[in-house]
């Protein structure tokens, strides 16, 4: 096999592993995102949370970190960015809005919050 030939396999294997990895990494993050949504329903909610579909979207041009939708027909969406520098706590604030049915921050809003601040996994 000449030297270019051999190039050529070790850059294709690359981008296969390579591709392989971000697949699994992103399927392994979102069903983290769920875990900690269920986690979290039941140890500050006491899984009185409704279900939702939770995902990673892109939020650059809203200028976001997350997202809670509602739709009479399909439930809650939360949308976690991907680029969001802390996720979990990202999470958590849309939880407070499932639990306020509110868009809103103000003063329910910021009670709910307050479960949080002596917890050291909202890490």
């Amino acid at each position: 096999m000449r030297l270019w030939e051999k190039l050529v396999s070790l850059a294709a294997l690359s981008v296969i592993v390579g591709g392989t990895a971000l697949a699994w990494n992103h399927e392994h993050a979102e069903s983290n995102l769920e875990r900690w949504y269920a986690a979290d329903n039941q140890r500050f909610f006491h899984g009185e949370l409704p279900p939702a579909w939770i995902h990673f979207g892109d939020l650059t041009k809203d200028n976001a970190d997350g997202e809670t939708k509602h739709n009479d027909n399909t439930g809650f969406e939360i949308i976690v960015d991907r680029q969001a520098e802390n996720k979990r706590a990202v999470l958590r604030h849309e939880l407070c809005h499932i639990e306020t049915k509110t868009a809103e921050h103000g003063s329910l809003f910021q009670a709910c919050m307050t479960r949080y601040e002596n917890d050291r996994t909202n890490r």
